[in-house]
C-alpha cells in the first residue's frame, strides 16, 4: 500500500482517505496515527477502533495487536495531555537526524552526549549515543547483556567508572528502564537519568523518561514518562539539560522530516506547572510548528499556583489589585519576546564541550562532577572554602612528596635525625588531613550536599 512508502504528512493525506473510501482498513489506521501527531487523541481513538472493526471483518493477521497498541498510546496519552507542562521553548534547530547529538550547544559542565564509538574498549554491539562526564571519569551507554545462555541478548543500559589506568569498570547493568532504553544524560548532580525507551506507557514509538537515583541504595527508582510536550506519537529521542545556562535541548522526529529531526530549546522553569489552556491550545504546543505560541509567560512564573490571570492585574498606589491595560499587555509581551530571542541567540554561541577556565582543584561533588575553582561555586562562603581547601591541599600534597623522599633516604641510611623529620612530618599530615577534611566537610553542608 503506497501509504506505508512515504513519510511526507502533507502526501499521505490524499492516500489516507482514499483508502478510507475504499473500505481499506490502513485507511482508518493511519488516519489515527496523524491524529495522534496532531495531539488529537479523541479522534485518534475513533479511527482506531474504525480500524479494529474493519480489520476483524477482513480477517487480518495481528489486527488485535496492532489495534490494542494504538489504543493503548491513545489511552496514555489521554492521561499526558491532561498534565501538560507549561514551558516557554526559545529555539527550534533543523538537524541531521544521523549525528543531531553533535548539534547540541551544551557546555562541558553538563557532560557530553556522544558517538557510541568514543566509548572506550571492545564491548560488543552498541546503541545510538552515550554519555560522558564533566570530569571524563563515568560513563552511560546502551550495549547488548545477555543474562543467561536461555534468553538472547537484550539491549540494555549500563553505566561504568573510569579506573586510574584509563581503563573502564565493568559495565553495570540498570534495570527496569523499557526496552532499548538509549540516548543517555545524567545531570551533573548525577541524580536525574533522561533517556528515550519503548514502553507499555510510551504514547507513541520512542518517548523520553526520566528515572531519579535513591541516594541511599545508589539504584534507579521506577521510571516516569516525560509527559508532554517533550513526548510525541513519533519518535523522540533525548532530553539534556544545561543547568549553567538555564535551558534544556530535546529532540524528537515529530514533524517526520526526512532524514532531519528538530531540536528544541527551553528554559528551565523554577518549578512545574501544568499549562491550562484549552484542547485546541494544548495541541499546537504539543505540534509545536510555531514556537512562539509557548512565549506567554515568564519562566519565573511557571511554578506560580496563583491563578492563570495574575499577570493580567497589578496594585496601584493605594495597594488595590487593577487589570492592566492593553497597551501594557502588549509591552510587556515585547519585552518578553526580545529576551527570549536574546537569549536563544546567546545559547547558539555556545561552543560544545567548553573546557572550564580553571583548574585550582577536583572536587567531587557528585558523578562525574567536580569544582575545579573558586569560580565554580556562588556564594562568598563556598568561594572561602574553596580558597582553603586549595592551599591546604597543596600543602598536603606537598607534604606527602617530601615525606616519602624523607623515608626512602632514611631506609638507605637511617639515622636518628631523619626519624625525628619523619615523625614531625607525619604528625604535620595526620594534621593537614584532619584539616582538609574539615574544610570539605564545611564546603558540603554550604552546597547541600549530603556526604
Amino acid at each position: 500500500m503506497e501509504i506505508y512508502e512515504t513519510s511526507d504528512i502533507a502526501e499521505v493525506r490524499p492516500l489516507i482517505e482514499a483508502a478510507k473510501k475504499a473500505g481499506q482498513p490502513e485507511g482508518w489506521y493511519f488516519s489515527g496515527r496523524l491524529a495522534m501527531l496532531d495531539f488529537n487523541f479523541p479522534q485518534a481513538q475513533k479511527d482506531f477502533a474504525e480500524y479494529r472493526r474493519l480489520a476483524k471483518l477482513k480477517k487480518y493477521n495481528n489486527f488485535d495487536y496492532s489495534a490494542n497498541e494504538a489504543l493503548k498510546g491513545v489511552k496514555e496519552g489521554n492521561l499526558q495531555f491532561d498534565r501538560f507542562q507549561d514551558i516557554v521553548v526559545i529555539d527550534a534547530v533543523k538537524v541531521p537526524k544521523k549525528d543531531f547529538f553533535k548539534h547540541l550547544r551544551l557546555p562541558l559542565s553538563a557532560g557530553r552526549i556522544v558517538d557510541i564509538s568514543e566509548i572506550p574498549g571492545d564491548i560488543g554491539e552498541m546503541g545510538q549515543t552515550g554519555y560522558i562526564s564533566e570530569g571524563g571519569d563515568f560513563m552511560m551507554w546502551n550495549q547488548m547483556i545477555t543474562e543467561n545462555d536461555s534468553v538472547a541478548p537484550q539491549p540494555t543500559m549500563v553505566e561504568a567508572n573510569v579506573l586510574t589506568d584509563g581503563s573502564l569498570s565493568a559495565p553495570h547493568p540498570i534495570a527496569n528502564l523499557g526496552e532499548d532504553a538509549d540516548y543517555p544524560f545524567l545531570t551533573a548532580d548525577g541524580t536525574t537519568l533522561y533517556y528515550s525507551a519503548y514502553s507499555d506507557n510510551s504514547v507513541g514509538d520512542r518517548d523520553i523518561f526520566i528515572a531519579t537515583r535513591d541516594p541511599q541504595t545508589g539504584n534507579y527508582r521506577q521510571p516516569v514518562n516525560a509527559g508532554f510536550p517533550f513526548n510525541s506519537s513519533a519518535d523522540d529521542y533525548l532530553l539534556a539539560i544545561d543547568e549553567e545556562n538555564g535551558v534544556g535541548w530535546w529532540a524528537t522526529d515529530r514533524h517526520l522530516l526526512d532524514g532531519e529531526i528538530v531540536l528544541y530549546v527551553f528554559l528551565l522553569p523554577d518549578g512545574r506547572r501544568n499549562f491550562e489552556g484549552t484542547p485546541a491550545e494544548k495541541r499546537e504546543r504539543g505540534k509545536l510548528d510555531n514556537i512562539r505560541v509557548t512565549w506567554t509567560s515568564d519562566p519565573a512564573d511557571l511554578s506560580s499556583a496563583n491563578d492563570d490571570d495574575e499577570d493580567m492585574d497589578e496594585e496601584d498606589e493605594s495597594g488595590e489589585m487593577v487589570e492592566k491595560t492593553p497597551e501594557q499587555l502588549a509591552l510587556e509581551q515585547a519585552e518578553r519576546e526580545k529576551r527570549y530571542e536574546e537569549k536563544a541567540a546567546e545559547i547558539r554561541k555556545i561552543r560544545p564541550g567548553q573546557k572550564p577556565r580553571r583548574h585550582d582543584c577536583r572536587i567531587p561533588v557528585g558523578p562525574g562532577k567536580y569544582i575545579y575553582s573558586a569560580e565554580d561555586v556562588q556564594t562568598q562562603r563556598q568561594r572561602q572554602l574553596v580558597g582553603e581547601y586549595i592551599i591546604i591541599e597543596k600543602n598536603y600534597s606537598s607534604l606527602k612528596s617530601n615525606l616519602e623522599a624523607t623515608r626512602r633516604k632514611y631506609s638507605k641510611s637511617p639515622t636518628t635525625a631523619l626519624e625525628s623529620e619523619i615523625q614531625l612530618m607525619e604528625k604535620e599530615e595526620e594534621r593537614l588531613r584532619i584539616e582538609r577534611l574539615s574544610v570539605l566537610s564545611a564546603l558540603y553542608r554550604e552546597l547541600g550536599i549530603n556526604r
